[in-house]
This record gives C-alpha cells, structure tokens and sequence, in this order.
C-alpha cells in the first residue's frame, strides 16, 4: 500500500523548500516504533501542540512499543510522537474481530481527534455496527482524553474504503474514499461503470448522514485527498482511468490511469473536474494549498512526456509528479 507514502512525501517536500536557511540535513531523531507483527502508517498529522499523530494498522499483541492485544487480524493503532524527542507520547489500538485500518487521523478544532479508515469487522471489539457487506468506511470520534465519543460504518454490499476526512466549519465531517458497491446498505447510488467510484459522504458532528454523492466513469475511480477550496467548497484529489463518461467530462491521456481533480461546492455539486495525465499510469495521493492560494498535487507518474506531462519518467520508472494548479483557470 505504497500510494499512501507520498502524502508523507509531499510534505516533507513542501517543509523542505519553506526552510528560510538550511545549514545541513543531519538526523535530529529516529525512531522505530511497532510490535512483533506488521505495522503500516497511512497519515502523518502535525497536532495542537505541535506534535505528530499517525494512524495506520497493527497485527501485534502487547510486544515492542505495543502496550494493547490486537481485537482481530489488525486493528487501527493511532500514536502521537513528541516533536522534540521521538519518543511515543500515547497511543490506542480499535478494532473489531477482523481487519481494521485507520487511514486518515486528524485532531479536532475541540482538542479530540476523528479518525477514518475501513473495517470489515462486525460487532465486536470497539465496533458497534455490523459490516454492510465487505469492507465498509469506519469513522471512530475520540474526545481529547481518547475516550471513544462514537464510532459509525458505513457501507454497501462490496468494497468500500475511506482514504481521507476532514473536519468541516459546521462542525461535522466530510469523508471520501472508493466504493465499487451498487444501492444498498448506506449508499444511495449505483456504480457508474461496475468499478470503483469516488464515494463522498457528509456527516454531522455525532455522526448522521447529511449528503453524499457518487463520481466516477466506465473505468475506475479513486479519491485520496480532500482539503476545503477558499470559497467554501472543497477540491478533491482522485485517480481515474475512464473516459467521457458520468460525472468525467475529459477522456483518458493513456493507458494507466491519470490525476483528476474535482472542485464541489459545499452540498457536493460539481463546479468543474479536470484531469490531468501522460501515456502511462499517473495516480494523485495528495493536494495541499499553497501560500498563494492555489493548490500542489502530489503522486505518483511513469508517464514520458505526453499530454500535461513535461518530462520524461527517470530511468523509465515511477516518480513522483507534482502539479500546481489555479483553482480560478480551470
């Protein structure tokens, strides 16, 4: 699961180029941090106090850095790193009785966290819900003392897989991954091409169903990133390999699939998609805003130069690719 790496990548990247000096690059610290199993991060967030929480997943038992049993087969495990140090400062393992990953952890205006990712767990654990059908989104509400405030799935009858949520101004939350299910359980539309589709749903602050919208194509579509656009909508970071077809307005540049960025308003309207590609696979992992109000996206390209691509793929491999983007020209 190497795509989620390059938001990691992106901001190191960003970090790096907003340095006023730069003296030299030695290692402050380092730290290993997991159990006797398999560990895997999906996002890095800069917290309140100006440290770092990371959610991934966990296999492990109480071993290593590992102070919980695993519920399942894996099970979310958020930690928080103390900035100066390293060192873990907290951490907490959820989950249910089968596999359970936190792909998008984020702390709250409140001082609470929201985390997001996939389950296929039914009730058990600190799951609440039963599984809709196979993996379905997780979304689990932490007070800022880590108490579990709620935990809500939602889901249809297949895959289903949250890759980013954020905290809206109304105080509720907006979420958006893959889903290649058809009507049932929590979605209320059809697959637009018996694929994957961007999948976004809204919620309120404990957790109910305001909107949500299906986008996508003939081919396969999927979302991993949303930030809020500066008019109050929200601009979201997909991969897509359809052609003209639901909500894409532009055909495919080649084979593989290319970025494709949606701009929505706040109720999850469409104001304008574009997309963005060479003659191979090119997959967007991240957008941020830029000092100038504009927007860099961040992912992965094997492309050669060919449609928006302007530079070969280095030793005919995947890079990374980075774009910028004026929201005001699309």
């Amino acid at each position: 699961m190497k795509e989620k790496l390059i938001k990691n990548c992106l901001l190191f990247i960003i970090t790096f180029y907003n340095l006023t000096a730069v003296f030299s690059q030695n290692i402050k610290w380092q730290n290993t941090v997991g159990g006797n199993r398999d560990e895997h991060p999906f996002s890095v967030e800069l917290t309140k106090n100006g440290n770092y929480i990371f959610g991934g997943f966990s296999q492990s038992n109480i071993s290593g850095d590992k102070t919980e049993n695993s519920r399942g087969l894996s099970d979310c495990w958020i930690v928080e790193i103390d900035d100066s140090s390293g060192e873990i400062i907290w951490q907490k393992t959820i989950g249910g009785n089968n596999r359970d990953t936190a792909s998008s952890t984020k702390q709250t205006k409140d001082g609470g966290y929201i985390i997001g990712g996939y389950s296929n767990s039914n009730i058990s654990g600190e799951k609440s819900e039963n599984s809709r059908g196979n993996d379905d989104y997780w979304v689990i509400r932490l007070d800022s003392n880590r108490n579990i405030l709620w935990d809500r799935t939602y889901g249809g009858n297949g895959v289903d897989r949250l890759w980013s949520i954020i905290e809206t101004d109304d105080g509720g939350f907006l979420m958006g991954g893959q889903s290649d299910s058809n009507i049932s359980g929590d979605k209320t539309e059809n697959s637009r091409g018996n694929n994957n589709d961007v999948w976004i749903i809204k919620i309120d602050s404990t957790g109910n169903i305001e909107w949500q919208k299906t986008y996508g194509g003939n081919g396969s579509e999927t979302l991993s990133s949303i930030i809020k656009s500066n008019d109050g909508g929200y601009i979201l970071a997909a991969s897509s390999t359809s052609n003209i077809s639901g909500e894409k307005s532009e055909n495919s540049r080649g084979f593989g699939g290319d970025y494709w960025i949606i701009k929505i308003d706040s109720s999850g309207n469409i104001i304008w998609d574009k997309t963005i590609g060479g003659d191979n696979g090119d997959y967007a992992q991240s957008i941020i805003p830029t000092s100038d109000g504009n927007y860099l996206i961040g992912g992965e390209a094997s492309s050669n130069i060919s449609s928006e691509k302007t530079e070969n793929s280095v030793c005919i491999s995947t890079d990374i690719w980075l774009v910028k983007i004026n929201e005001t020209e699309m």
